[in-house]
């Protein structure tokens, strides 16, 4: 993912829609439990944060879908064991 020239175009300002898309659509639990802790550490710390802001409803609204809690648990269960 490469702006089109400098300072012109944000690295994921024109991919952000399929980002989300992705996420919404294939996303899967493994995924936003480790979005739950994204934090920009190194590099761009204002493009991390707006990548942590964008994705920041879809951990939430994960929670909503069928059969999240469960599969979930039953995660933490294989890591715990």
């Amino acid at each position: 993912m490469l702006p089109c020239g400098p300072k012109e175009t944000p690295v994921l300002g024109a991919r952000h829609r399929f980002l989300r898309h992705l996420l919404r659509q294939v996303g899967e639990e493994l995924e936003f439990q480790a979005l739950l802790k994204a934090r920009p550490a190194a590099g761009d710390l204002d493009l991390g944060q707006a990548f942590c802001d964008m994705v920041s409803p879809l951990v939430w609204e994960a929670a909503q879908r069928p059969g999240f809690l469960p599969d979930v648990r039953a995660m933490r269960n294989r890591v715990i064991s």
